[in-house]
């Protein structure tokens, strides 16, 4: 029977390296073509299924439960002992101070070395877990971590101190961690986020027990006899690896359990001739290879990037938890409540640990780890600036509770983010390498600190560096996980594989591919550190030809200029530093400034061009520019302005100068941009350009009301400084009432406020007034504009666009355009006239509170652009909606014979409720946009009145602000904020209506695609007709389809012609053109030997009269319908067209005669109208009469009347007819179909020929007779 082999287990005494190595490898065999983001759970899937039957021959798979909870709970336990007890050690610096004669950097060593060296055993780790088992390798790091800290107890100095307490036992915890978390991985597949935020809640179990622990300890016991109990304490972890029984695997003879990357060659291993030195230092150089996985961070950048951002975020992540114990007591606070606060943090963490596991499970989460890691980051770097604000017990809370919170994320994703970027086959010797760098900033870390507060003596300064330092790593993170998924989506892969890899080497079970195939292993060159920097450059600067070098995006303008602030306040941080620990008492003179000016514009010149490309480049530089130049021109201004007498003190190492320069010009980069830059130096659209030219036409169209403007713009100055005024009136009344002022001056003042406030009801009132008249007129010649512009366009055009649309457009568009640039141009006056004079009393009262203030700015418009382009798009959505459900009405509403005739009410009324369902769907988002902008707005106002407070505090106690001056300040913030707010909102709903601007001018600019008129206008007309090989086609037609080819036909003046053919032959195309309401793409139609086009549209229409079959009747009277367009026409001439078309008896017979109301065409019989028609083409004397199938409509004397009449005046009639017996008669029948002229000639002679108008003749009478009978 083949023995099996144990995970963790002694029969073999070798340990798996990964989460079930069988099965990733049988998941890399069967997933080589599976898409990435399926893996995961087919992983899961191998794994509970086991893969008995497969020749890896998996026994035992993980259980994801089961014994895994013991397991879990044990590790809970480990991790509790060894991670958090190094952040306790600063309890007892007092007493190791006294002791030892040391100072705070002396002492900072011992957690130091304790934590580097917990993490730098990491491959002496390795290689106990592969000879012992994980379960043997935590019981023996539980032995040698209690035996350090017992021998800690009876040390006699610093330095045996760091040999105890700091090596020996970190490399306990070392030898106990390392392996219960790399256990944990092998019995937890599926859940395995949950149960590595579960294990991180050890810490926070820790943090919350050790401190009290320590405390009493320390209070009863002493440090030495607390170092003793704490050294039995540390023996539990014997107990907890113990537990942690070995998974059951087995393998194939040859197949090796572990992967550690590249091995050395065969024929290297079998020289034994080889010298037993050369065979030590090869197996030194095989060991390290084995158990450091420096081919992973050569060949997978997610975890070089990885590694380096934790690497750099260890330098200042765990120096506030060591230093905070401290920090409080130097400023007061007693030994119990300090030791508190750490309590407090490791309560915080066992609570929202366990739920943000829960979270992190969830399917919505895989692939974004790391993101979620890099923004807890921030956060918890941010975090430590509350200790810079304040040191009572509640502001440490605060500080204690939101780090408490960051830091659960951060410990439960390290390690989930580590499985996702290594497969789990690699693990142990990926988290090894990462172990060996932290080891670095984690020694270097405290005594940096500690050496920092020895210099400057004051403990904030540190909170402040490791603000700088953690906020710095979560922003590269960021920047660089989102430039390689950027990077591999754009080569073809998912955001969730690191470039460079094929489907086949995905990390199995993993999220990311990361080992490399056969022939990279091959071709890799033995990784160093030189290597390793110039692959992690190459691969972030590879993003220039990637990313897109086309339009700027606001998400990556804001990251790089968040991350060029970040490096910039780091080079002040070290800048600053360097003074500190130099013992200089200033910042060097003015000419350290310009120098270190010029040396920090070269670093922040060299960032920007490694961190972003050229389309940014141009406007970071900017900010480069002003973050360099900003503090020594003010210095140096500040120096010629002063008085001759006074020397130049020079300017003072001022953390509040640190931030409020950068705020400041951000402001400065962010108002110049907006304001006069026109491309921000970026390769953007044209929008904004056209945004501009827009609105600028826009306010050339108010030039008739200047008068009115200027008034208006008059009493919105005036109303502005009443307004402003009252305020400081106010403060002088209150004043008054506090003191013993004299009564005359009292009633003066109240006096002077009256008649501020009545002045600035007052032209508040005129303004308004003058502004809404200004409106009115505004809109009334906009309507009149567009609607004359509607009116000359071509027939094409109100083909393509719905008459309901363009009404709306007319109406709602033109009222909406003219409120929102009139009123928000009111609002953006009058609010940046009030903020000018508001911000220069509130300089005058405290200029850094106003630099505070106004870091609102670039976040309002950061915000403030967001919500522009969202409204954009839903207020257009919004138009366009009401013209479809305006459209939809009036269509219905017109053809109410038709829907009536099909009994299609319901489900016109369904189709209504469904447009407004999409109205009703629109303005709720654009309520919701509304809503959340609002609010925004509203909490971004508050935290800057609590940073305000916070700062003012500190003003006051020194003696730069008094109490009445601030309380005057904030008097004017709360206006100065609402103009603000004012001022970004008009800005953006102007933006915003841009849209509809721009379709109203397009309708305004829109010029008719037809041939200019003539000049034409004889008196005389003979009315012949020519086409000459006349192709046309209609525009919304496809090119091929021709409904006139070449057509050539002559059309006799004084002459009854007949168009006769099939339906769709061409017929009424004929007559489009000769009214001019299309253009032939191809041949001419002549007028009495002119071209139509030379004639005036006036004279033609009026001498070419169409009595078309579509008819349609305005609303008004019928003598308004018949002189429809006549300027000079006659009641006589009326009812003389009338008694030619045989209509003026019955006309005559209704009770309002000619002046009876027509509404629509619902109120008028079929022949009546067509009557009202012909005598409306009588009535204007045509010399051509062209009736388009009207002879079916009216009756025959009628008809034969008006022929009798058009004739007889030498006049020309053009007859369309399917009524062949009505074109008998007619001196020329042309005959068209296909768009082709067939046949031409009398009615006897086509008949004759017998051809194609014979047989449609034929055809028609047999279906009339058919119709008969």
């Amino acid at each position: 029977m083949t023995q099996q082999n144990g995970v963790g287990g002694t029969s073999d005494r070798r340990l798996s390296s990964a989460a079930s190595p069988v099965c990733d490898q049988v998941k890399a065999m069967e997933h080589q073509k599976t898409p990435v983001g399926e893996r995961d759970g087919e992983c899961e899937d191998d794994c509970r299924r086991g893969q008995s039957g497969t020749s890896t021959g998996v026994t035992d798979a993980a259980p994801d439960g089961g014994w895994g909870w013991v397991v879990l709970l044990a590790t809970i336990v480990v991790m509790a002992l060894t991670l958090a007890f190094p952040s306790c050690v600063g309890i007892f610096y007092t007493d190791l101070q006294n002791d030892f004669h040391a100072d705070n950097s002396q002492t900072s060593w011992v957690p130091s070395i304790m934590t580097s060296a917990l993490h730098a055993g990491g491959p002496f780790c390795s290689m106990l877990v592969e000879r012992l088992g994980c379960r043997q390798t935590v019981m023996l790091g539980g032995v040698l971590s209690g035996l350090g800290m017992t021998a800690s107890s009876f040390t006699q100095s610093i330095g045996q101190l760091f040999l105890t307490a700091g090596v020996i036992t970190g490399l306990g915890f070392c030898f106990s961690f390392q392996p219960a978390v790399t256990i944990l991985g092998h019995y937890f597949v599926r859940r395995r986020a949950f149960a590595n935020a579960m294990s991180s809640m050890g810490t926070a179990l820790g943090l919350c027990v050790l401190p009290v622990l320590g405390n009493y300890l320390h209070t009863e016991l002493g440090w030495r006899g607390s170092f003793l109990v704490l050294g039995a304490v540390l023996l539990n972890c014997c107990v907890c690896g113990a537990v942690m029984r070995p998974l059951q695997l087995s393998k194939r003879r040859g197949q090796p359990l572990m992967d550690h990357g590249p091995h050395l060659p065969e024929e290297e291993k079998g020289q034994r001739e080889m010298g037993r030195l050369r065979r030590i230092w090869r197996f030194l150089l095989d060991s390290l290879s084995k158990h450091m996985a420096f081919d992973q961070f050569c060949n997978n950048a997610r975890y070089r990037v990885y590694a380096i951002g934790l690497t750099w975020m260890m330098l200042g992540f765990v120096v506030p938890l060591i230093y905070l114990v401290p920090y409080a007591t130097a400023n007061g606070m007693e030994q119990t409540q300090a030791a508190l606060l750490l309590s407090i943090l490791g309560v915080v963490n066992i609570i929202v640990r366990p739920p943000f596991g829960i979270v992190f499970n969830m399917p919505w989460f895989k692939g974004r780890h790391v993101y979620v890691f890099a923004s807890a980051l921030l956060v918890n770097g941010l975090s430590n600036s509350i200790c810079c604000i304040g040191s009572s017990f509640n502001v440490l809370v605060i500080y204690v509770i939101v780090y408490g919170l960051s830091m659960s994320v951060v410990g439960s994703l390290m390690f989930t983010v580590l499985m996702s970027v290594v497969e789990m086959s690699r693990f142990p010797s990926a988290l090894g390498l990462l172990a060996v760098m932290e080891s670095v900033t984690l020694l270097i870390g405290p005594p940096l600190a500690g050496a920092l507060v020895d210099r400057t003596g004051q403990y904030f300064h540190v909170f402040f560096a490791c603000t700088a330092v953690v906020v710095s790593a979560g922003i590269f993170l960021i920047v660089s996980f989102s430039l390689l998924d950027r990077r591999a989506s754009q080569r073809g892969g998912g955001p969730a594989e690191p470039p460079g890899r094929t489907g086949a080497d995905v990390a199995p079970g993993c999220q990311y591919k990361s080992v490399p195939t056969e022939g990279d292993k091959e071709k890799a060159s033995p990784p160093t550190a030189a290597c390793s920097a110039t692959m992690t450059i190459m691969s972030l600067q590879d993003r220039s030809s990637t990313l897109s070098g086309g339009q700027m995006k606001a998400k990556e303008v804001v990251v790089y200029g968040i991350s060029v602030l970040l490096f910039d306040t780091l080079l002040s941080l070290a800048f600053l530093t360097g003074l500190v620990l130099l013992q200089f008492s200033g910042c060097g003179g003015l000419s350290a400034q310009w120098a270190f000016a010029v040396v920090k514009w070269a670093f922040l010149q060299g960032f920007t061009w490694f961190l972003t490309d050229a389309n940014h480049l141009a406007l970071l530089s900017r900010l480069a520019a002003l973050l360099c130049l900003l503090s020594p021109v003010h210095e140096s201004v500040q120096l010629l302005a002063a008085p001759p007498s006074e020397p130049y003190a020079g300017p003072w190492a001022d953390l509040g100068r640190l931030l409020l320069g950068p705020a400041v010009s951000l402001v400065s980069c962010v108002v110049w941009e907006m304001g006069f830059c026109s491309n921000a130096g970026v390769k953007t659209s044209s929008k904004p350009l056209d945004s501009r030219r827009l609105l600028l036409r826009m306010l050339k169209y108010f030039k008739p009301d200047a008068l009115y403007i200027i008034a208006a713009f008059t009493f919105l100055i005036l109303a502005v400084v009443c307004e402003t005024l009252i305020p400081l009136y106010q403060g002088k009344v209150i004043d008054m009432l506090k003191g013993e002022a004299l009564h005359s001056s009292f009633y003066g003042s109240i006096w002077q406020l009256t008649l501020v406030c009545l002045g600035s009801t007052l032209f508040s009132g005129l303004r308004g007034g003058t502004f809404m008249c200004t409106l009115s007129r505004l809109n009334s010649r906009m309507k009149h504009l567009l609607f004359g512009a509607l009116l000359q366009q071509d027939v094409h055009f109100f083909e393509n666009n719905d008459a309901g649309s363009l009404s709306s457009r007319l109406q709602s568009d033109v009222d909406k355009m003219g409120r929102t640039v009139a009123l928000n141009a009111n609002a953006m006056v009058r609010s940046s006239v009030r903020t000018c004079l508001m911000l220069g009393v509130m300089v005058h009262l405290s200029w850094e509170l106003t630099l505070i203030t106004c870091i609102e700015i670039p976040l309002m418009a950061l915000m403030q652009n967001k919500y522009i382009k969202l409204s954009t798009i839903v207020k257009k959505q919004i138009q366009d909606g009401c013209a479809e459900t305006e459209s939809l009405a009036l269509q219905t509403m017109k053809g109410i014979q038709v829907v009536r005739s099909f009994r299609a009410e319901q489900h016109e009324t369904r189709r209504y409720r469904e447009a407004l369902a999409r109205m009703q769907t629109l303005r709720r988002r654009r309520g919701l946009y509304g809503y959340v902008y609002g609010l925004g707005l509203k909490m971004l106002n508050l935290g800057i009145k609590m940073l305000m407070l916070l700062y003012a505090r500190r003003l006051i106690s020194t003696g730069y602000l008094s109490t009445g001056a601030l309380l005057s300040f904030f008097l004017y913030q709360k206006p100065i904020f609402r103009s603000l707010s004012e001022i970004l909102y008009s800005f953006g709903d102007t933006l915003s209506t841009v849209e509809i601007i721009s379709t109203v001018f397009g309708y305004l600019d829109r010029r008719p695609q037809c041939k200019e008129e003539g000049d034409l206008a004889p008196e005389k007309l003979e009315g012949r007709i020519v086409f000459q090989n006349v192709t046309f086609s209609y525009p919304s037609a496809a090119t091929h389809q021709k409904a006139l080819k070449s057509v050539s036909m002559e059309i006799a003046g004084g002459k009854l012609t007949a168009l006769v053919g099939p339906s769709g032959s061409g017929k009424t195309s004929c007559l489009s053109l000769l009214k001019r309401l299309y253009e032939a793409q191809e041949g001419e139609i002549l007028l009495d030997g002119k071209p139509l086009h030379h004639y005036k549209r006036k004279y033609l229409h009026q001498k070419l009269a169409l009595v078309s079959q579509d008819l349609e009747l305005f609303s008004g009277s019928l003598r308004y319908n018949i002189e429809y367009g006549l300027k000079d026409c006659t009641f006589e001439k009326v009812i003389d067209a009338a008694k030619k078309a045989k209509a003026d008896a019955f006309l005559s017979e209704l009770m309002h005669q000619y002046d009876t109301e027509v509404r629509g065409c619902g109120t008028l019989s079929s022949g009546l109208r067509h009557s009202i028609a012909l005598i409306r083409a009588l009535v204007r004397d045509p010399q051509v009469l062209i009736l388009d199938e009207t002879t079916s409509k009216v009756d025959a004397n009628v008809w034969h009347a008006v022929l009798r009449e058009v004739l007889s005046g030498g006049g020309t009639v053009l007859l369309v007819a399917h009524n062949l017996k009505s074109v008998e008669t007619a001196d020329r029948i042309i005959f068209i179909e296909n768009g082709e002229v067939l046949e031409e000639g009398t009615h006897p002679q086509l008949m004759a020929k017998r051809g194609r108008y014979h047989h449609f003749h034929q055809n028609c009478n047999i279906l009339q007779s058919r119709t008969s009978i």
